[in-house]
């Protein structure tokens, strides 16, 4: 699994290569109960951007699960608040099928990591591989 998501990393770092190279990083607020168990920057080009996402310290939010998946009722209120130029667009994970659409600048950890523990986001119109 892990070497699945770094290759699908790469690929989008190969194809959006100024993005990466030469994009600014934007460290993103998390607000919420369960806050301090996620991290999430953005990466920043021009009109191009890519959100990042990851659970951090989730063992007391997967219960008895042996997956390391929270599920997604376990986030509540937990958002990420995101820059003005990408609120309420619609984002697709480079990771998974998912596809959360913030709601005005915030963008639910319960919608956006419902597929996975990790996200990607970037705009619709970056094709996939």
């Amino acid at each position: 699994m892990k070497l699945a998501l770094v290759n699908r990393a790469l690929a989008l770092r190969k194809h959006c290569e100024s993005l990466f190279a030469q994009g600014d990083y934007l460290p993103l607020t998390v607000e919420g109960e369960q806050a301090k168990h996620v991290i999430a920057f953005a990466r920043h080009a021009g009109s191009a951007y890519a959100v990042v996402i990851a659970t951090r310290l989730a063992a007391p939010l997967l219960g008895d699960r042996d997956m390391p998946h929270v599920e997604p009722q376990a986030w509540g209120d937990t958002s990420i608040k995101l820059p003005e130029a990408l609120h309420s667009r619609a984002l697709f994970d480079w990771l998974s099928p998912n596809a959360p659409k913030a709601d005005g600048e915030r963008l639910y950890l319960r919608d956006t990591l419902a597929a996975m523990p990790v996200a990607l986001l970037v705009e619709e119109g970056v094709p996939k591989p």
